[in-house]
């Protein structure tokens, strides 16, 4: 059995909810982030009913196309879930996060300057 197999079932998955994260992210200013993540609940728990719908001998095409309004779905639950935690946070705790910045943790050749202009 080939180890990479896997992966092309995933990926329209990721592309679900990488293309509805970004509009995710903007929508709970509008919708408010409760509605979105139960509306991306519901569409990722109603796709998955598809599955079992799928049988030995069904194309592959079946799952893709099912799994795709999966990752939409679940896009929609994470994009507003970490700004809503964070903001439940104790001021000293999310202070803590936002000094955490991406050039103090990176690592290699070119963290090492990046951290010596910081």
């Amino acid at each position: 059995m080939n180890a990479g197999r896997g992966r092309p079932a995933a990926r329209p998955l990721v592309i679900g909810s990488a293309l509805s994260k970004p509009v995710a992210g903007r929508l709970p200013g509008r919708v408010g982030s409760r509605r979105l993540v139960q509306a991306g609940a519901v569409l990722a728990l109603l796709s998955a009913f598809a599955f079992t719908r799928i049988g030995a001998g069904t194309s592959e095409v079946w799952p893709a196309i099912a799994a795709f309004p999966i990752g939409v779905g679940l896009g929609a639950v994470g994009a507003p879930t970490i700004p809503s935690l964070h903001r439940t946070l104790p001021g000293y705790l999310s202070r803590r996060e936002v000094r955490c910045s991406p050039r103090s943790t990176s690592s290699g050749p070119r963290s090492a300057s990046r951290s010596s202009r910081s």
